[in-house]
């Protein structure tokens, strides 16, 4: 794969957007109102979009101009834990916030929760293996559209789930065309993301 083309697809399939995304479902697709009866869909997701993908976004860029990272893409192993604990802070904070501070449904704190658990798992991974980010934030959505739509019963969703496993496909050729991850960590961070995520939309999601 041509490198530019890699780095296209790793930034449209960066994990942080993966909370907005999972949103966009729910709300577009599988017909919930996970944004609660007072807060306009627009807000909400800007709100989530700002919280959970914008504010982790400016803190990694902070530690790249103060030489705490090298880049922004953070290959390097020794980099990867100090950043993610990072990350996983603001995501406790952001599951604190919309549980505490907001009157959303309890899905969208339920969603939070189990996107947290998957970013501290990674997380405490990192420590001394550099799993793949990217391949646990894809499959953690493909996990949690395929439970959904089992539960609920959504219609159509066959276009969207083959459509994110091609994307999956072309995001683990393209971290493995990068050489940032092998394909044991590629594979690692496909099961983590779609296993945690399945899992517990799969035995829970049916509750909220």
């Amino acid at each position: 794969m041509h490198k530019r083309i890699a780095h296209f697809i790793s930034i449209i399939t960066q994990p942080l957007l993966m909370p907005t995304a999972v949103a966009f479902f729910f709300i577009q697709l599988a017909g919930k109102n996970i944004q609660g009866l007072y807060m306009p869909v627009s807000v909400f997701m800007g709100l989530l979009f700002f919280t959970t993908c914008l504010v982790p976004v400016i803190s990694i860029f902070i530690m790249w101009r103060s030489g705490l990272v090298s880049s922004l893409s953070m290959g390097s192993l020794q980099e990867r834990p100090l950043a993610f604990s990072i990350i996983s802070v603001f995501y406790v904070i952001a599951t604190y916030f919309f549980y505490y501070k907001t009157q959303v449904a309890v899905g969208t704190v339920f969603t939070l929760a189990v996107i947290t658990i998957c970013i501290l798992l990674l997380t405490s991974i990192s420590f001394f293996w550099k799993i793949s980010a990217h391949m646990t934030g894809i499959s953690g959505l493909i996990g949690i559209v395929l439970a959904t739509a089992g539960n609920e019963k959504v219609e159509s969703v066959l276009p969207l789930v083959a459509t994110l496993f091609v994307l999956a496909g072309l995001t683990g050729t393209a971290r493995l065309s990068l050489r940032v991850h092998s394909p044991a960590q590629v594979l690692a961070g496909f099961v983590l993301g779609f296993g945690v995520c399945y899992a517990a939309f799969y035995y829970f999601g049916s509750w909220i």
